[in-house]
């Protein structure tokens, strides 16, 4: 609940608010905000940052969100402006979390067993486009 309203108060164009619902990883307003012509039109937009929803879901390693917009036929080859594609950047962001596995040092606090599965979710998807048709 918070988080709908959270999206409904700061957001105001069509791609304001896929970014917010990208960031809560909520598939179904993701769904909704992309049935719509405008919508459909933020697909790919950037947000101020230079990342599209699709950067974004990956960066925040949100797969329901992920393929959501990969189902809606994202663009997976926009570099965004860590100046990786989202495959590149779920490949990074998961070789870092790794490394904090061979060694904690490296990572501390910013090592996340969840974030690692879901990077790995969503570096299947990426990997594998057809399956995202179904």
């Amino acid at each position: 609940m918070i988080r709908r309203v959270f999206t409904a108060v700061t957001a105001h164009t069509p791609s304001e608010h896929l970014h917010a619902a990208v960031w809560a990883n909520d598939a179904t307003a993701i769904g909704a905000i992309l049935a719509t012509p405008v919508g459909r039109e933020a697909l790919n937009e950037p947000d101020k940052f230079g990342n599209t929803p699709l950067l974004n879901a990956v960066e925040y390693a949100h797969p329901e969100a992920a393929k959501a917009l990969l189902q809606a036929g994202a663009n997976r080859d926009i570099a965004g402006r860590r100046g990786m594609s989202a495959l590149e950047l779920a490949e990074h962001d998961g070789k870092v979390s790794l490394s904090g596995i061979l060694s904690p040092v490296t990572c501390g606090e910013d090592f996340n067993p969840v974030a690692l599965k879901k990077l790995s979710q969503i570096r299947a998807m990426l990997v594998r486009p057809a399956a995202n048709a179904r």
